[in-house]
């Protein structure tokens, strides 16, 4: 018959047989079994999202390296940042007509000065 393991509660063993599971054979010392990962170096979290891990020399993670490029390229781009009205673009149709009607005249206007 088989039963939960006494120590870890989540695998099977036979009652019969068994005492306890592989695994908490192996994590107690018990049998000879894959030896745990024992990290060389010191691995620090992501001071933003604490879910990365750095490399040597980062400051944030890859990921938060990008959504930080991200939201410094949109609050370098505003409105703020256009020199005349012409790049800005019409909110309604009437307005798209009167700019278009401006353009013209404007280019008209530049053709003249350049013919005298």
């Amino acid at each position: 018959m088989y039963i939960k393991c006494p120590r870890c509660m989540l695998n099977y063993i036979n009652e019969e047989t068994e005492q306890y599971c592989k695994v908490c054979l192996v994590d107690m010392g018990k049998i000879q079994g894959q030896p745990e990962l024992e990290l060389d170096e010191e691995y620090k979290l992501c001071p933003e999202c604490n879910e990365n891990y750095l490399e040597e020399g980062e400051e944030l993670c890859y990921a938060c390296r990008i959504e930080k490029m991200k939201r410094e390229d949109k609050e370098d781009v505003g409105a703020d940042d256009y020199e005349d009205d012409d790049d800005m673009l019409p909110d309604t149709a009437e307005d798209s007509l009167e700019v278009m009607a401006e353009m013209e005249n404007n280019e008209e206007e530049e053709e003249e000065e350049d013919e005298e």
